[in-house]
């Protein structure tokens, strides 16, 4: 794994975490759901930046600076 790639995992794991506290919490349904649309957002930003580094390899330059700036956001 590249440094590239564990930084864009950061995101991933954050949201799992998220993802999980927000399930077990005390709100109504429709507050869970509207609560939990980031999370679907990152983990599918997340599946993404994998398969353009798996799949095409035009992107990979712009990959680091995608993966940095996805650790931030998370952050």
């Amino acid at each position: 794994m590249t440094p590239q790639e564990a930084s864009a995992l950061v995101p991933g794991v954050i949201a799992g975490f998220v993802g999980v506290l927000e399930l077990r919490s005390d709100t109504t349904r429709t507050n869970k759901i509207r609560n939990l649309v980031p999370v679907f957002l990152t983990f599918t930003l997340v599946i993404v930046f994998f398969s353009l580094e798996r799949i095409i390899n035009i992107a990979s330059p712009y990959m680091p600076w995608l993966a940095y700036s996805m650790a931030a956001l998370a952050v």
